[in-house]
Formats: structure tokens, C-alpha cells, sequence
């Protein structure tokens, strides 16, 4: 389920509640396919203020045309109570990413809530790779 969240003003954010047992995925995409290759090899990172109150852990992925790009980053969300910036490099994604149809994958076996604020690419600020927590 989809709704809205409150982070630096009314509504700003997107909230997920998750529900039920199993696999659980949202993902983000308007159907275009956009080449983050060059993107991936430089210092480009999937930036966003997150909050979390997951039963099990979070896991952010990208998709591509071929399946290609099927490397996740796995979130620990146990101490994301309050919103937190969370950075991962494109590199961490793996494959080839000439052609991703969504840039933003979150999906979990648990139950509850992830709020996302302010999600973009940008600029890896201290030149390390990160691969999430």
C-alpha cells in the first residue's frame, strides 16, 4: 500500500506499508529504460532520507531490461526509527546498466512501514563505494 508521509513538510514523503507474509516489492518506474552505465562506473550514488519500522530487512535494488542489473543492497533498518540519509553506489547494483526501467526496487519478507524522502541520483561526496548497511 502507497500513501504519504510527513519529513521536512506536509506530505513530502512516500510511505510503503508492507503487509501479509512472503516476498513484498514496490517498485518505481514510468516504463522508459535510461543508460546509468557511465553513471555506475563514475561516482554516482542512489541517495535518500529514509525511515523504517520493518520486521525484517530492507532491500534496494534497481531493474533493467535483460535482468541483468539483479544485485541488492540489503538495509539494516533496525535503528532507522527516525529518518537517516542512506547512499548507495550504482556500482553496488552489478550487471550492466545500459538500459534500467526503475532505478528504485525496495522489497521485504517483513511487515510495516518505509517512508523515503528526497530520493535522486547524486554525486558520491567522499569518493568511497558504499554498499549499504
Amino acid at each position: 500500500k502507497t500513501g504519504r508521509s510527513h519529513h521536512q513538510a506536509q506530505e513530502d514523503a512516500l510511505a510503503l506499508t508492507f503487509t501479509g507474509s512472503g516476498l513484498k516489492r514496490a517498485v518505481l518506474s514510468d516504463g522508459r529504460a535510461r543508460d546509468l552505465q557511465r553513471d555506475a562506473n563514475g561516482d554516482i550514488e542512489l541517495s535518500m532520507t529514509v525511515r523504517a519500522a520493518v520486521t525484517a530487512p530492507v532491500q534496494i535494488s534497481v531493474a533493467c531490461e535483460d535482468g541483468d542489473c539483479d544485485e541488492v543492497v540489503t538495509l539494516d533498518t533496525a535503528g532507522m526509527t527516525d529518518w537517516g540519509e542512506v547512499r548507495i553506489s550504482l556500482s553496488c547494483f552489478g550487471g550492466d546498466l545500459s538500459a534500467v526501467t526503475s532505478p528504485f526496487v525496495v522489497q521485504t519478507e517483513g511487515e510495516g512501514l518505509i517512508a523515503i524522502s528526497d530520493l535522486r541520483l547524486a554525486e558520491d561526496t567522499d569518493g568511497q563505494s558504499s554498499c549499504g548497511s
